[in-house]
This record gives structure tokens, C-alpha cells and sequence, in this order.
């Protein structure tokens, strides 16, 4: 008789899952599936527990079509026994409402999750479950931007949890509620609320697995980042340094992929408290291990770098267009890019204008790899560099830089204001060159898309204007100087009044 051996395999499964050892878990549920299938054929109940937990374990291990096939077998077997108002049904349902999410399917699993809200409404209002569900569609909703709805379903599940296990016997439930409330209230910048609902999750987490567990990870870094954004710079340090000391544990072996972005993080905290030294390593040690995801290769800062920049471009022209890896590749490039531009601020800060320049430069190298370009963060770094050269006296890398900024931002925005006040930035170039045909061109196309943006009477209007006035004189032209003039004082008399110093 094989089926105490079922029963066995069955809750080891069960409690292999729960310790996160879902390769093992898997095959343990198989197993038992298939002597249940074998030798108990008339107890579809054990077979369908084993198919479920068998279906959550692949959900785990992000195998979402096989979660799927297990789901919508029991889905089918209880609905044709139960009807479609039934514990059991939702039950499945809820499973397969949390594959959708887990999937990023959100409007699928809204539509599932709300057929289980309407079940265990109608029959157990105040469960564990119902609280489950409220929670789990709290965040579907938030994943599609109803952020206050989601909120409201997220208090309800701290209330129903609170109602049906006054025991403190759902822990882990309690702690999921309770991050994601902190989630909503963060997002709204309700950040004492977020703050409380954070640690709540903490201390149960705590409680429940002690101080060095991975699990904690995820809410310490929230933590640090409500108090980033309420500028409390150096609590913020704390959490984003304790988190890198549970992640750095032996026994939760984080990938680097899960470390770099807290580095991150860490970097801005000290950045922001003015500890710029650590500012810097700590920004350096995050690139240098971004880096290596992408070479493979061990890296050791900027220098080493820019030498693999020809082998990365080579790699990305291998790489078939539109693919899901060229996509991955694409944004952890723009991840490198954007953390030397944090480099070049720090170095700046610290007083090394050469060397911040060439992390600048180098961030813009990188923009300019990316398979699928970002246009505002080319403009961006390209104008950062375009000021830093103008400042230094190098007009002629300036002009190129604002260039570069102006093209950028022309692929994406049109003619804006910002577009405006880039083509005022070359025209002054051309100016300070003495390149006079040239800055009229640049100014009067600067004053148009001004005059659209911001009307006549603007001061930006009249900046331009008095910047054309000197134009005019240096180029001879008196008299159509004479009338700009005119028409500046005119708008500021009209703006300010006639006695203004303007």
C-alpha cells in the first residue's frame, strides 16, 4: 500500500515549499500525483490537494503555464462538483488570480480576484481567506494605478486579519498586509503611515523569522526609501546598510543583481548626508558589479571599463532586434549609464572637475550603446557636459555637446520650451565665437518657440529679444537693435510697470 508514502511525500512537499526548496517540492508533488492517480483514483479531494500545491510550486518557480494547467484541471473537477459558489472554487480561483499577478496579467487577475471577492463575501466575510484575497487584489489595483482603492482594500485585509486571526496565528499574511499597505502610503506620501506600516512588517518578520532572514530585505530597503524621501538621510543609510548586511549573509546568498540596486540607494543616502567619499565607493562598487552581470568579467572601475565598450557594442550587434534579451541588455546599460552620472556629481562635488567630466562622458558613451536609445537621458548627460565644457572655455566641445542635447530632445519632445532654451544655449555659443549669422539664426528660432510656449509678454520672450538687440550691434545694425530694444522695454513696461528697474 503506497499510499501512506503519498501522504508522506505530499506534506513533505508542502513544507519544502514553504522553506523555499521548490526544485525538491516539485518532485516530491509529482510523485505523490502520480501514485495517488495510480492506487486512489476515487479520492479526487487528495488528488486535487496534491495538484494545487503541485500548481503553487510552479507559480514559485515562475513556471506560469505549468501553474496554469494545474489550476484550470482542479478549476474544472470542483466546479463541475461544487457549482461556481463554493470554498473550493475560490480557493483555485485565488490561486490562479495570484499566478496572473505574479505574471504581471493584471487586468486578468483583477477580473479572477474579484469572482473570489464575491464568493467569500458571500460566504466567509470574515476568514483568513477573505482577507487573502482583499490583499492580493489591493495589489492588482495598485499595479494598474488605483492607488487609493487599493489602499482602502488593503485596510480592510488588516481589519478581517485582525478579526479572524486574533491569535497572531498568520504571520506571514499579516506581514504581506502590512508591507503593502506601506507601499500605498508611500505612493500617496502618506510617509509617517507608510513608515509605521513598514516596521509593523519588520517586527513581524522578526518575530517570526529573526533578524538575519532574507525576507526582511525587501521591507528595509521601503523603509530607507520612505525616509529617503521624507529626508531623513542618515536613518535612510541605516536601512539600505542593514538590508546590504542580511543580504550579504552566507546562508541567504543574494545574486548581485538583488545588491546593486540597495548600493544604489545607499549611494544617494550619502550622497544626500554629504559623506562623499563613501558616496563614491559605494557608487563605484555598484557600477563595477553592474558591469560585470553584462562582461561576465570581473571590472575595477571607470578606466577598465571604457575599454569594453567596443566588446559590449559588438555583442549587441549579434543580438536579434526586438528581443527580449537585447531589451534586458538595453536597460542594463541605461542602469550603468545612470549611476556614472552619479559618479561624475560626487567627483564633482569633491572638487576633481576633470574626472567628473569623464565619468559624464562615459555615461553618455554608454547612452549612446543602448540598443534602444532613451533620447531624454542622451539629452541630459549631453547637455551636463555641454555647461561643463562652456564653463571650462572649450566652446567648440560645447557647441557639439549642445548639439547633441538639442537632436536628442527634438526626437521626443517637439518644440517646447525646453527644445527653446537649448537653441538659446547654441546661439550663445555661436555669439561668444563670434559666429553672429549664426546666433541670429539660433535666437530667432528660440524666440519663436517661446512666443508659442510661454506668449509675448514673457521674460524668457525678452531675454531672447535683448539677446538678438546685441547681436544687431555687433553685426552693424544699429538701427534694427534701436527697434528690438523698442520692443523690450515695451513688454517690460507692460509686464512690470514704468517705473520697474527691469
Amino acid at each position: 500500500n503506497l499510499l501512506p508514502v503519498a501522504s508522506a511525500l505530499t506534506l513533505s512537499g508542502m513544507i519544502n515549499t514553504m522553506a523555499g526548496a521548490h526544485e525538491e517540492a516539485a518532485s516530491q508533488l509529482l510523485e505523490a500525483l502520480e501514485i495517488r492517480q495510480q492506487a486512489d483514483r476515487n479520492e479526487g479531494h487528495d488528488l486535487m490537494t496534491i495538484q494545487l500545491s503541485l500548481g503553487n510550486v510552479y507559480q514559485l518557480q515562475n513556471k506560469f503555464d505549468d501553474a496554469m494547467d494545474c489550476y484550470s484541471a482542479i478549476l474544472a473537477e470542483w466546479m463541475g462538483r461544487f457549482g461556481s459558489d463554493h470554498a473550493k472554487v475560490a480557493q483555485v480561483l485565488q490561486s490562479i488570480g495570484s499566478a496572473y499577478l505574479a505574471a504581471d496579467k493584471y487586468d486578468k487577475a483583477k477580473t479572477t480576484l474579484e469572482e473570489v471577492l464575491r464568493i467569500r463575501r458571500l460566504l466567509e466575510p470574515q476568514s483568513v481567506e477573505m482577507a487573502e484575497t482583499l490583499d492580493s487584489l489591493g495589489r492588482v489595483l495598485y499595479k494598474l494605478g488605483d492607488t487609493e482603492k487599493a489602499g482602502e482594500l488593503g485596510e480592510e485585509a488588516l481589519e478581517v486579519l485582525k478579526s479572524a486571526a486574533k491569535d497572531n496565528s498568520e504571520p506571514i499574511l499579516l506581514s504581506k498586509v502590512m508591507k503593502n499597505l506601506g507601499d500605498y502610503y508611500q505612493d500617496v506620501e502618506a510617509f509617517e503611515d507608510a513608515i509605521d506600516a513598514y516596521e509593523e512588517c519588520q517586527r513581524v518578520l522578526v518575530a517570526w523569522h529573526g533578524e538575519d532572514h532574507a525576507s526582511l530585505v525587501e521591507v528595509l530597503n521601503e523603509i530607507g526609501v520612505t525616509r529617503f524621501k521624507s529626508e531623513e538621510f542618515g536613518v535612510a543609510k541605516y536601512s539600505f546598510e542593514e538590508a546590504l548586511r542580511v543580504m550579504r549573509l552566507p546562508q541567504n546568498g543574494a545574486q548581485d543583481t538583488v545588491i546593486f540596486p540597495t548600493l544604489n540607494h545607499l549611494g544617494h543616502a550619502l550622497y544626500k548626508n554629504n559623506d562623499l567619499d563613501l558616496a563614491a565607493e559605494t557608487y563605484i562598487e555598484s557600477f563595477n558589479i553592474q558591469v560585470s552581470i553584462i562582461t561576465g568579467d570581473a571590472n575595477d572601475g571607470l578606466k577598465e571599463f571604457g575599454s569594453k565598450l567596443s566588446t559590449i557594442k559588438d555583442r549587441i550587434s549579434s543580438i536579434e532586434q526586438g528581443s527580449d534579451q537585447l531589451k534586458s541588455l538595453s536597460g542594463s546599460l541605461g542602469s550603468i549609464a545612470n549611476i556614472l552620472r552619479y559618479i561624475g556629481l560626487v567627483i564633482q562635488d569633491q572638487g576633481d572637475f576633470e574626472a567628473a567630466l569623464s565619468a559624464n562622458k562615459l555615461s553618455l558613451s554608454v547612452r549612446l550603446c543602448q540598443p534602444i536609445r532613451d533620447h531624454s537621458a542622451v539629452a541630459l548627460m549631453a547637455e551636463t557636459i555641454a555647461i561643463s565644457e562652456y564653463k571650462r572655455g572649450n566652446h567648440s566641445n560645447a557647441l557639439d555637446y549642445f548639439s547633441q542635447a538639442l537632436e536628442a530632445k527634438k526626437a521626443v519632445q517637439g518644440d517646447t520650451i525646453d527644445v527653446a532654451r537649448t537653441v538659446n544655449n547654441l546661439a550663445n555659443i555661436h555669439y561668444s565665437m563670434g559666429n553672429l549669422d549664426d546666433a541670429m539664426r539660433l535666437y530667432s528660432q528660440s524666440l519663436d518657440i517661446k512666443r508659442i510656449c510661454l506668449g509675448q509678454e514673457s521674460d524668457e520672450v525678452v531675454n531672447t529679444l535683448n539677446n538678438i538687440a546685441h547681436v544687431m550691434i555687433n553685426a552693424g545694425r544699429e538701427q534694427d537693435a534701436l527697434e528690438a530694444y523698442h520692443e523690450v522695454l515695451k513688454i517690460r513696461q507692460s509686464c512690470h510697470g514704468k517705473s520697474h528697474l527691469s
